[in-house]
């Protein structure tokens, strides 16, 4: 689900995943921010209307919002913070804004405003309708070597321009990268943007401070060399997105601390070694932008940029159609409008729901009839989908002796189950019935096994599951 935390009052008892981004280190205690106001949909801040929530983190929260005064959508951030409450993390949201708002680029998402309204910070950006690049990974349908060849290369080729710019961005990752409808990718949020070779910022890195999202972060990044966060950390981060690209999966897995001791001291398996029909070339590409020693790596991302338009270019030149092939090659074929020849397929889309609560949510598409919580009120909510698929429909059900509650598939509807807590037998209700309980006895074989009997059974003589042995089920109680 698309930026679908915990609650406020769970959110902090929850561990980071390895995607989200990691603030470590005493005076960054993101626990004692104040949430801000949520903003229901049709709520007026300034300028701006509210019209849906589009996400909300550890941060803060991002909605889709009119502007009043262009008549436009635009992505409205505001984060978890009051004015003095604290001045780095303000600091830090203000130079996300300032450093977004220098950078013209079509592979960059433009900031149009930054301000505050009655003591809340905020920032506008442009509202890209589209999927985040975390949901084209998927391990079961990879995608083609040239389609993220060429996707990587639009992304190097946009970080070199904030780079020329004296930025660097810190935390690349999928979840900040949409790919729009027009299958471009679009760099989202400079939250951790510094100025190339600014001594001032290390302040913001001291403490044992961590910023950034480990699974992608550099080992430099990681050990808080602040004198070594260049243009570097970028390439290390854009290596790692063609890596999950190529195979599916991280380079380096397992808990957050796991993670890091792995990015320190354990060089990653080859992305051929990990899925055997990637081309050997592309491999050694991402292999060099991931290497442990910043000398190793390429240059700047234009040379990252430039190997990936030569691999590009020599794998066109070997799949140029044949006399022969030709003719085949002209005809018809049916093609979406994410399955292009240069950009990626997106296999997994996603859909959107709302829950009683008023909250909006988003969910891929391989989740339809399943039940998810809401961010909001913590409730289950169904994802929608065809209602025919009942195998993946779910009941909720409670157990009338000891409260437990659980879910049982729609398909088991009238069956009887046991409570995962008290093992009573319960009934699984059909859509619109209530539930009841069907009275069993237990019976105990002289083999030591046990199971249960429906009570009408009572007096009669059945086979034990186990031994074959008769037993006659005794009266009920």
């Amino acid at each position: 689900m698309e930026s679908s935390d915990r609650q406020d009052r769970t959110r902090d008892s929850q561990p980071l995943s390895i995607d989200e981004t990691a603030m470590f280190g005493a005076g960054n205690d993101t626990s004692a921010l104040p949430a801000a106001r949520p903003r229901n949909p049709g709520d007026t801040f300034g300028r701006y209307r509210v019209l849906k929530t589009l996400g909300q983190g550890a941060m803060g929260s991002v909605y889709l919002a009119h502007d009043t005064q262009l008549d436009r959508k635009v992505a409205l951030k505001i984060p978890r913070f009051t004015v003095g409450q604290d001045a780095k993390i303000i600091e830090r949201f203000i130079r996300e804004a300032r450093s977004a708002a220098t950078l013209s680029h079509p592979n960059i998402c433009p900031v149009f405003d930054v301000g505050e309204i009655e003591g809340t910070h905020f920032i506008t950006m442009a509202y890209i309708q589209g999927h985040p690049l975390s949901e084209f990974v998927n391990p079961d349908r990879p995608q083609r070597d040239r389609n993220v060849a060429n996707t990587t290369r639009r992304i190097a080729l946009a970080l070199y321009e904030a780079h020329s710019s004296g930025l660097v961005h810190r935390d690349v990752k999928p979840a900040n990268i949409m790919i729009d409808q027009r299958n471009e990718p679009i760099i989202m949020d400079f939250g951790l943007a510094r100025p190339i070779d600014n001594g001032d910022d290390a302040r913001l890195t001291k403490d044992g401070t961590i910023l950034g999202s480990p699974a992608y972060m550099s080992p430099e990044q990681i050990e808080g060399q602040s004198d070594k966060l260049g243009p570097a950390c970028d390439i290390y981060s854009l290596g790692v997105i063609l890596y999950e690209l190529l195979t599916g999966q991280l380079p380096f897995q397992g808990s957050i601390a796991a993670i890091i001791g792995q990015v320190l001291s354990k060089e990653a398996d080859s992305p051929d070694k990990v899925r055997t029909d990637i081309d050997s070339r592309l491999a050694a590409i991402c292999r060099k932008a991931m290497s442990k020693k910043i000398e190793d790596r390429f240059p700047t991302m234009k040379e990252f940029a430039n190997a990936l338009t030569e691999f590009l270019t020599s794998k066109l030149e070997a799949e140029k159609p044949t006399t022969d092939e030709k003719d085949l090659a002209n005809k018809p074929t049916r093609k979406t409008g994410t399955d292009t020849s240069s950009g990626l397929k997106l296999t997994a889309p996603s859909m959107e729901f709302g829950c009683r609560c008023g909250q909006r949510l988003s969910a891929r598409r391989q989740l339809a009839g399943k039940h998810v919580r809401c961010p909001r009120c913590g409730d289950s909510v169904a994802v929608p989908g065809d209602p025919s698929v009942e195998s993946t429909q779910k009941i909720d059900i409670s157990c009338t002796i000891c409260g437990q509650r659980f879910m049982a598939r729609a398909r088991l509807a009238g069956k009887v189950v046991k409570c995962p807590m008290c093992g009573r037998p319960l009934t699984v209700p059909k859509p619109g019935q209530e539930q009841s309980i069907v009275k069993q006895i237990e019976v105990a074989c002289s083999c030591g096994q046990q199971f249960l009997a429906k009570a009408e059974l009572a007096g009669r003589r059945v086979k034990c599951t186990s031994c074959g042995n008769p037993l006659i089920i005794p009266l009920a109680e």
